[in-house]
């Protein structure tokens, strides 16, 4: 395109000069004078769960592999297998979970009084796991859902209110097995299920009405 007006030779697809506004001669230009500009995706970022999986995956895989060819006594890849799924249950409910800290006390309880029974059972190890761990892992719990509660209780207290009932049912499995004889050393399983006693009374009389109300509301009552 030629405007005379002008002078100039102009590269655009319209009929009208950029400079003076009057009509140009010519023929149109097939494309535009700039190229389209491409633009380019972004790439999704690698999560923490994905990075976790992608390293853990692998070594896992080999813990498998040397188990079953190396001399065993013991199936040393099932505990491997279950250290693994702790470490990415404890990304995802823990580290990254957004959630009240009451399930993040819970689930950790939970997940570890699996693991050092799973640990027991499989290393064929004494009792430790029901005379000493689990019972001292749901006292600690019990007092950071204390913790917990009295510091946040004016903004997310009821929540922390449902897994202290849960966290407290954990901590009467030790004397369970100590009235079932599979752990002969009760001092510390008879101390828990006194703090989970003691525990769930206070929750019964103090927030008994409101649980019921949520059961009743879950269950559609």
């Amino acid at each position: 395109m030629y405007c005379k007006q002008c002078n100039i030779k102009v590269d655009t697809a319209y009929d009208v000069c950029p400079l003076c506004k009057g009509p140009l001669e010519g023929t149109p230009a097939e494309y535009p004078p700039f190229p389209e500009r491409r633009i380019r995706k972004n790439r999704r970022p690698v999560s923490a769960k994905g990075a976790y999986t992608a390293a853990a995956l692998p070594i896992l895989l080999i813990c498998i592999v040397l188990n079953i060819v190396l001399p065993h006594k013991y199936i040393w890849a099932g505990f491997a297998t279950i250290v693994v799924l702790y470490g990415y249950f404890t990304i995802r409910t823990t580290v990254f979970y957004r959630g009240p800290g009451g399930a993040k006390v819970f689930s950790q309880n939970l997940m570890l009084t699996l693991m050092c029974i799973a640990a027991q059972y499989i290393f064929k190890t004494s009792e430790w796991a029901f005379a000493f761990a689990v019972p001292a892992m749901n006292l600690i719990a019990v007092a950071l859902h204390l913790v917990l509660q009295t510091t946040l209780r004016r903004k997310k207290g009821d929540q922390f209110l449902r897994y202290m009932w849960l966290t407290a049912l954990i901590g009467v499995l030790p004397a369970i097995m100590v009235a079932a004889g599979v752990c002969a050393w009760p001092y510390l399983a008879y101390a828990s299920l006194a703090v989970s006693a003691v525990t769930i009374t206070a929750l019964m009389i103090f927030t008994g009405h409101t649980i019921a109300e949520e059961i009743k509301k879950k269950s559609h009552i």
